[in-house]
This record gives structure tokens, sequence and C-alpha cells, in this order.
């Protein structure tokens, strides 16, 4: 009676956990279209600097973020760091946004796990509708996930049930 009931929140687990691991594949994808909102927002804020490097200092954004930072007036040094930031983050987004575009799932996997940004992940899970998708990725992603969390429990079973058994053997 007890193996038939383990059999049945095996089952369940199982399944369970498929269905977690199907959702994969569509929440990095909702990831990468905020990913990449963020990246169109910033662009178009570093626009609005570059078009005054345009007209000041013969284009060059780098040298105008430089004199601002340098700046003795606290206001032009902090928009200074403010500038220098958002270059960064541009840098970074179209990095991140080429990782997760232009690669297989696995290899997009790993960036995504690698490299997450907390905040932006929340938000993505706030708006994340769960689907059932018919892609080869998201049941190839539940499986495994499926199998890998059912194997952890197995085997943690095992041991605990080796360990009652040893204590019950030796009292």
């Amino acid at each position: 009676m007890f193996r038939f009931i383990g059999s049945i929140i095996d089952k369940i687990n199982f399944s369970i956990f498929f269905i977690a691991g199907t959702q994969l594949p569509g929440f990095i994808q909702a990831y990468l279209q905020r990913i990449s909102g963020h990246l169109a927002e910033a662009k178009y804020q570093l626009s609005k600097y570059q078009d005054i490097a345009n007209l000041h200092y013969q284009g060059d954004l780098s040298l105008m973020t430089k004199r601002y930072q340098q700046n003795s007036d606290p206001g032009i040094s902090a928009s200074g760091e403010i500038i220098a930031n958002l270059d960064m983050r541009v840098t970074m987004l179209s990095q991140y946004v080429e990782q997760l575009s232009s690669s297989t799932f696995v290899t997009k996997l790993y960036y995504f796990v690698s490299n997450i940004d907390a905040d932006i992940a929340r938000a993505t899970l706030q708006d994340h509708q769960l689907n059932i998708p018919l892609t080869v990725e998201a049941a190839g992603c539940g499986l495994i996930l499926a199998t890998l969390l059912q194997a952890i429990i197995q085997i943690t079973y095992n041991l605990l049930d080796k360990r009652r058994r040893k204590s019950l053997k030796n009292s």
C-alpha cells in the first residue's frame, strides 16, 4: 500500500517538475524581451547625450564624459558619472541580448543563469503568463528538470531510509 502511494507521489512530483521545466524557455524569451526593452531605453537616453557631444565635443562622448566628471561643480560631475554608467549599461545589455539571441538553447540557458539580473527577472516573473509550449526545447527542458529533481528526491529518500534502517538494526 505504501509503495503504491509512494509511486503516485513520484508521478505527481515528476509531472509538476516537468510542467515547471517546460515554462523555462518561455520565461527566458520573456526575460530577453524585457532586457531588450531596457536596452532600447538606455540607448535612447544615451543618444541624447551623444547629441550634446556631437554639438560641443566633435562627437566624442567619452571626452564629454571625462570633462563632466572632472568639473568642479558637483552637479555636472555627477552628470558625468550618470553618462559613464549609462554607457556601460548599454554595452553590458547589448552583449547580454546578443548572447541570449544568437546561441543554442543550452548556451542561452547558461548565459541566462550566470548573468541573470534579479530585479528584471522578478519583474518578468510578475508579468509572465504560464502556457503550454509545444517546442522541442520546452519538452527537453521539462524532461531534464523533472528527471534531475526526481533523481535528487529519490537519492535523498534512499539515503534517509538506509540511515533509518541502520539505526533500527543497531537498536
